[in-house]
């Protein structure tokens, strides 16, 4: 499990279990890419507009807006090295000023203002949108009052198109910002899911006030998370069920977009003459998709092979010397190799050198707690198990102030054949040693 909240963490240094993170070179490489995604929308929404403009806009300056009477409709082929091409025409009569013309007109009907069709059913389907005797408007050139066009209606396959510049421009602008605004408070695993909750120590039964120890994180009390078999449930750092669910949303979208994409670029190799680079673009959205469908099917699969785990213990804050009682409940439906619990304490410190920021994490304390190997955990039974935890008499408390850290947590790690280790953390608060008892 990578540290901190950075999504691209950039590390200059690593030794063992010691890692310094440049911070400011991080944020730049998460902006970074979000910008060339949020420019990869806009460039590609920007080139779709130009061509629904270029190909169904009015023409340019000159031509004049008539009403025109659709007297005959034809298909006229055309030879080519490629074999016979078909163009779809109509012919049209209209008046400019007191003259009237007639002239063949071919209808910008076709995908992308094609005019020749490699299909004669193609050409005919064109024609069917016109009937004889119904006037439409056409653009007279009146320096050429033979020369007319026809706009095409836009194809509703447009919608879908700009749906992929457009969430390409959601995700990078919503991850440009993002990354702005929290690039810079990057935590450990398991510091962020107490940190926020940061409140001042409870009374104590000798008189002493919990606010004599501002830097000590709140213990959670049984009132507020109640266990069933012992007093407490601890909360574990959240999975992001939200985020899953939005990602799969995404996914479902993206990949039905450039699916239908890529079946009318083939089907336009059978009607149409062929486009080459549109076909290379939808089978590249097709691919992406793919891609992004197996990683995205291969972490719901973990997840629910795994299962949500339950982990309750005998009381809280914990104290140095004093041995506490915890319960493990581990639901899913998977072979475990090993499941091992443990007490970790890690230590983060912060560093400012004028605009560079340095942080460095790392785990200074483990107590090995529990391990179990080679065992099945069947849908709807869940592994459980009692054990102990006794702290070692010396050992730092909970600490948090604007530059250092110490937290403890127990880690629950767990190997799965064909899975990365799975690792979950549950934030425990140690206090100094002190004979008093939380009042409750």
């Amino acid at each position: 499990m990578g540290r901190g909240r950075r999504w691209f963490p950039f590390f200059v240094k690593k030794r063992g279990e010691h890692r310094t993170i440049s911070a400011r070179l991080a944020l730049w490489l998460e902006c970074g890419i979000f910008a060339l995604i949020l420019a990869a929308g806009l460039i590609g929404l920007g080139f779709l507009v130009s061509r629904i403009i270029r190909l169904y806009s009015p023409p340019q300056e000159g031509f004049l807006p008539v009403w025109a009477k659709v007297l005959k409709k034809e298909v006229q082929e055309h030879y080519s090295g490629e074999g016979p091409l078909y163009e779809p025409r109509i012919l049209a009569e209209y008046h400019l000023g007191d003259k009237q013309f007639q002239a063949w007109i071919t209808p910008k009907h076709a995908p992308l203002g094609t005019a020749l069709l490699s299909e004669r059913k193609a050409a005919d389907r064109v024609l069917r949108k016109f009937q004889i005797g119904e006037y439409r408007l056409v653009y007279v050139n009146p320096a050429e009052p033979l020369k007319a066009e026809l706009l095409g209606e836009i194809p509703w396959w447009t919608a879908l198109i700009a749906f992929i510049p457009i969430s390409l421009i959601v995700l990078g602008g919503s991850g440009l910002i993002l990354a702005l605004l929290h690039g810079r408070n990057d935590r450990g695993p398991f510091l962020r899911s107490w940190l926020p909750q940061k409140r001042r120590s409870p009374p104590m039964e000798d008189g002493t006030a919990g606010h004599l120890w501002p830097t000590i994180p709140r213990p959670l009390s049984p009132q507020e998370s109640p266990g069933v078999r012992l007093a407490i449930r601890l909360p574990a750092r959240p999975v992001g069920l939200a985020g899953t669910l939005i990602s799969l949303l995404a996914c479902m979208l993206w990949n039905a977009l450039s699916l239908t994409l890529a079946a009318w670029s083939g089907m336009s190799w059978w009607l149409w003459r062929a486009d080459w680079s549109f076909f290379a673009f939808s089978l590249s959205l097709v691919l992406i998709g793919f891609f992004f469908a197996i990683l995205l099917l291969r972490h719901i699969l973990r997840q629910w092979a795994v299962g949500i785990t339950i982990m309750e213990i005998s009381d809280q804050p914990l104290r140095p010397g004093e041995r506490y009682q915890l319960y493990l409940a581990q639901f899913g439906s998977v072979r475990v190799n090993r499941l091992s619990i443990s007490l970790v304490c890690e230590e983060r410190a912060v560093f400012r050198e004028g605009t560079e920021t340095r942080i460095e994490v790392r785990q200074v304390q483990k107590l090995p707690l529990f391990r179990r190997e080679a065992f099945l955990i069947r849908s709807g039974v869940p592994f459980e198990a009692f054990f102990d935890l006794e702290l070692p008499p010396r050992v730092m408390h909970s600490f948090v102030s604007a530059h250092n850290q110490i937290a403890w947590a127990l880690m629950l790690e767990e190997v799965i054949p064909g899975m990365p280790i799975v690792r979950r953390y549950f934030p425990v608060i140690v206090f100094p040693p002190f004979s008093g008892r939380v009042l409750t």
